[in-house]
């Protein structure tokens, strides 16, 4: 008698037909998507096609961009590392200034004094061109467009508030320096007096000699609302604490 084999259904491997590519394979090789049997082989497939789209997609949306940004900027270039340097970019834009590649120009720098107490007055025209000569050498040399100015002191003789030659000098080369720059600051002006007499006197006196300077600065071009005044009498000289009790008969000009 023949032999045969068992062909009962337990035998019999089961398959099933793909939906995309008809091919015929076992069921754990493939998953039901929207009521339809597909293969593993599609499936990895169709991911595979997805993301090439989204990638096509991409590109087309940078190419775009670039684009318009040449566009737009048609003096831009693309370097390296960016947009002419710029090699990020954020939701908001900060614009940082270097500050080592700052130029000095008088005309928009900022001007202030340095205080009194790390340097005294200047009362002399030649040496008050000479540090400013050397301060303007060093701003243009420095990170930063701003220029320092020297404190100034006119001197008074005793009960004057009359202006010498000198000090009027003076007083023209800081409103000429003042005037060729941004003026953002102001010119600040403060009366003195000496210790003789009465506190009412001396501070009349001190007012009187910080007005006369302000009226000379108004006479050089400078606007009166640039220029502060302010009077002391004697009551801050021990502040200073001078050598002479004739050198607080002054009226001492900075930039602030």
């Amino acid at each position: 008698m023949e032999n045969r084999k068992n062909l009962s259904p337990s035998n019999v491997s089961k398959s099933i037909e793909c939906a995309k590519c008809h091919k015929q394979v076992s069921p754990e090789n493939g998953q039901e998507k929207n009521g339809k049997f597909i293969c593993n082989d599609c499936i990895a497939k169709s991911k595979r096609n997805k993301f090439i789209a989204l990638a096509v997609l991409l590109a087309c949306c940078v190419g775009g961009g670039l684009t318009w940004y040449f566009l737009a900027n048609p003096n831009q270039k693309l370097t390296a590392t960016g947009f002419d340097g710029v090699t990020g970019i954020n939701d908001s834009v900060n614009i940082q200034v270097d500050s080592i590649n700052v130029e000095f120009n008088l005309a928009t720098a900022a001007i202030s004094s340095t205080p009194v107490s790390t340097q005294a007055p200047i009362s002399n025209i030649e040496e008050f061109k000479r540090v400013v000569a050397k301060n303007i050498d060093a701003a243009s040399s420095g990170s930063a467009n701003s220029l320092e100015i020297p404190v100034s002191a006119v001197l008074f003789g005793f009960k004057s508030s009359n202006l010498s030659n000198e000090a009027k000098d003076l007083i023209k080369e800081i409103a000429t320096i003042y005037n060729q720059t941004s003026r953002a600051n102001s010119i600040v002006i403060d009366g003195y007096a000496c210790n003789i007499g009465a506190d009412a006197p001396n501070d009349y006196i001190s007012k009187e000699r910080a007005e006369i300077v302000k009226a000379a600065f108004i006479e050089n071009g400078i606007d009166p609302s640039k220029i502060s005044t302010h009077w002391y009498g004697k009551s801050k000289n021990a502040e200073f604490n001078l050598p002479y009790n004739e050198d607080n008969r002054r009226v001492l000009i900075s930039i602030r």
